[in-house]
């Protein structure tokens, strides 16, 4: 029997995160940085700490041991690079 895990967004784990996926969980965000996002492969988990992270919460995830790198910290820098990507 296989089982599929399901994300808070209403998708699975193993399927690439959609703009309106990310954007039920960041907001408003301009879509070459939703396209960006995406294209990091990143799991709901991976994205939500990346937000909580741009929005001022990362001291209370590395104490909780959830250190920004990898995906996390790729979205993290999406997240909160300057307008430039919004201009493409």
């Amino acid at each position: 029997m296989t089982h599929t895990s399901h994300d808070k967004a209403g998708g699975t784990m193993s399927e690439r995160l959609t703009h309106e996926q990310i954007r039920s969980i960041v907001g408003d965000i301009a879509d070459p940085k939703a396209t960006a996002i995406a294209a990091t492969g990143a799991s709901v988990d991976e994205l939500w700490q990346a937000y909580l992270y741009a929005q001022g919460y990362g001291d209370v995830l590395d104490r909780s041991g959830h250190s920004l790198t990898g995906v996390v910290a790729e979205i993290y820098d999406i997240l909160t690079a300057d307008e430039e990507l919004d201009e493409r």
